[in-house]
This record gives C-alpha cells, structure tokens and sequence, in this order.
C-alpha cells in the first residue's frame, strides 16, 4: 500500500505518477495480478480527466481499456484485440434507453429489434426499411425492405439499376442487370426494352427456352403475346436481321383479327402483307381479303401459280392419291394431269 506513493508496487498505489510509466499510461489505482511486474490493473483518470479501468503488461501496445467520457458514454479500446464475454452460453445484449436493441445468442446469431434470432442475421417482424446500404438523402437510398408479403429491393431512382453477376465490387463481371426504369438486361448493360436478351459470342446461339419436361397428358409449353382489347395494337413476333430486313407474324387487330405474316421494316402486320389466313380458315396470297367462298385465294397480276410437275412415272409413284388431285406432267403429252378417283384424266388442251 502506498498513498501519495513512496513507489510501493503492490496491492494499492496512489499517487500523481501512478504505477505506469510508459507513454500513454495514466495515474490511479494499480493493482497487480498474478505476475505483477509484467501485468498489472489500472483504475484512474487520463489526461483529459476521464475515468478508466486499464489492463497491461509491460509493451503499452497490449493496453486494453474501458472507459467513460463526455461524448463516449462507454468505450473499450486494446493496442492487440478486444472481446465482449459472457459465461457458457448466455446471450450478449445492447440496450438504448433501457430497450434491448441487439442480441447476441450463446450459438452466434445476431438480432436487430428482436430477442430470439433464428439465423445468423435477424430482424424484428416489423415492415419497412430493414438495410441500407447507402443513404444519401430522401431519393437517394440503396437497401432492403419489407412490406406485407413482399421482399423489396430498392435502389436511389429511376436512372440507377441493380446488377447480378460474379467477382467483387471492384472487379466484377455483370450478368444481368434490372433498371430503374424497369427493362431487364441479361448480357447487355443498357437494356432498351423490358427484357432485352443479347450475346456476342462469335458463332454461338441465343437461345430462350421454354420447356415443359413432363410427358403427362395436357402438360404444354408456349409463349404468349397479347393485347387488352379491340382497340389496342396488334399482338405479333418479330424476327429481324438487324439494320437489313424485318418479318412479322401476328394479330392484325385493325382487320378483323386475321393472322397475317409481313415483311414490313416498319413492323406493320397491314403493310407488305404476304399470307393472310382469316378467322374463317380461308387463305389470301397477294390478298389480304380472301372470298368468303374461297379456301385459298392468290392475288397477282404479274406472277402465276405453279401445280408440282412431274414425269408419268413419278406420277405413278404417288401413294394413295384422292379424286381431284392435280399435276403438270412433264413427258408423254405434256400437260396438266387430274385424278378421278380411278384414273389420272388429261386436259384437252388447246393453245392459246
């Protein structure tokens, strides 16, 4: 024991110069442990005249310290590590204004806002923001949140965009990205239509598959294009070689809701139309109106329609023929040929 110190190095020590001498070490109490010369306890004031608990050894860098200040309520700071412990598996928490506001179980899960976390990470069963990863004001917010039965991931605006893909932050490879405005990307960064599918793989495939892998009955797979009504635009697909030329098939809405295939660049199923079945089943070529009377209709004043030509012999190899069956044959008085059901009949023919 020494008050006002004579240098006593044991039980208690108090004095101006304390039991340290080393920099950074304060005044106080010292009380040594089992090895007193190299490790020792501290309870004093600092420079600044806040009040600490300190554990050392003889290398000052190992100075662990609890202490109470003006705008640090409780801190703890070490020159190696720091640990909070509690005994055997008894959880660890952090209150605020006598509210748990974090627990820590005896196995390692956190919980923010809720005292039974069930994961490693938990958050109170609340709606509304949950992570923000960056906060940069009213309209400028990354994170996560939570509304009834719905994950929200959210992102500062209409012009950012969250992205997927692989590395890290600093060297990352995107995969797919969504948009603020709502366009999808998958292999392009600037998707110009809500999905927008792209490759640049010299002689590789695009490919978008839709399968259905079961082989029980009524089991289906099919792509849907559609329109809310009469007086919206026309449901079609459009096939492209991009910057040369352009074919459509689809819905004309604005004609009677026939099933048109169009070569327009402008991609309009009623210009350039090339096949028009109507909702009767009859088929226009060169028309876009087929009789009502008429299966198949070709319209043209500068082309023809041509029968399949054929010699005898391989007129005579058709399997099966029915009645009204038509050819042109080719050799033994050329001409055109119709089955009767019986026999191949030859036109009379007379030049014109």
């Amino acid at each position: 024991m020494g008050i006002g110190e004579s240098n006593p190095l044991n039980t208690l020590t108090i004095g101006s110069n304390g039991g340290w001498t080393s920099t950074g070490l304060f005044p106080g109490i010292l009380m040594g442990t089992t090895d007193f010369q190299t490790k020792q306890i501290l309870i004093g004031k600092d420079e600044s005249n806040y009040l600490q608990l300190a554990y050392a050894d003889e290398d000052p860098s190992t100075l662990a310290r609890l202490a109470v200040e003006g705008n640090h309520p409780l801190y703890i700071t070490t020159g190696g590590s720091m640990a909070l412990v509690t005994q055997a598996n008894n959880p660890l928490e952090l209150y605020t204004n006598s509210t748990a506001r974090m627990h820590i179980t005896g196995d390692g899960n956190v919980g923010i806002g809720t005292t039974s976390p069930e994961a490693p990470l938990s958050f109170a069963n609340t709606v509304g923001n949950k992570i923000f990863i960056w906060n940069g004001g009213l309209n400028d917010k990354y994170g996560i949140g939570l509304q009834n039965l719905l994950l929200q991931i959210f992102t500062g605006g209409a012009a950012s965009a969250i992205a997927f893909g692989h590395g890290n932050s600093g060297s990352f490879t995107e995969l797919m990205r969504i948009n603020g405005n709502g366009n999808v990307g998958i292999g392009t960064t600037a998707p110009a239509t809500l999905l927008d599918v792209e490759t640049p793989n010299a002689g590789g495939v695009n490919t978008i598959r839709v399968a259905n892998t079961s082989n029980a009955v009524s089991s289906s797979a099919r792509l849907s294009a559609g329109v809310a009504g009469t007086s919206a635009g026309d449901p079609y697909i459009l096939w492209s070689v991009i910057g040369t030329q352009t074919w459509l098939a689809g819905i004309d809405n604005s004609d009677s809701d026939k099933f048109k295939v169009s070569s327009d660049n402008g991609a309009d199923l009623g210009v350039s139309t090339r096949l028009t079945i109507d909702l009767s089943g009859n088929v226009g070529i060169g028309t876009a109106s087929p009789g009502a009377s008429n299966l198949l209709e070709l319209s043209s004043t500068t082309k023809g329609f041509v029968l399949p030509r054929m010699t005898k012999v391989e007129r005579d190899a058709i399997a099966s023929p029915v009645a009204g069956m038509m050819i042109y044959q080719t050799d033994n008085m050329p001409g055109l040929r119709v089955y009767n059901g019986t026999n191949w009949m030859r036109f009379t023919e007379t030049a014109d």
